[in-house]
């Protein structure tokens, strides 16, 4: 009966894309020129509350990230310098 049995199934392997990035950060949200301010002091402390959270959504993101080959840099065609002649 060893003739009656399939042939195994054959496997191919396909390379697939798969995504680099890892958990995005939330984004902040933004306190600066939000209402209306009675002094300089409150504008100012938002400003800079905006701005510490900005920067560590970047830090953030730049991890999430880091498994991520660069993308490659466009690149110029040459310039052909054309003579009269």
């Amino acid at each position: 009966m060893a003739g009656c049995t399939t042939p195994p199934p054959l496997i191919i392997k396909v390379p697939v894309a798969v995504g680099c990035i890892g958990v995005l950060p939330v984004r902040p949200v933004q306190t600066f020129a939000v209402g209306r301010y009675v002094n300089e002091v409150t504008p100012a402390k938002a400003a800079l509350a905006d701005a510490s959270a900005w920067k560590l959504y970047a830090v953030r993101l730049e991890a999430a990230m880091s498994g991520c080959d660069p993308a490659p840099l466009p690149t110029k065609p040459a310039r052909t310098k054309f003579h009269e002649t």
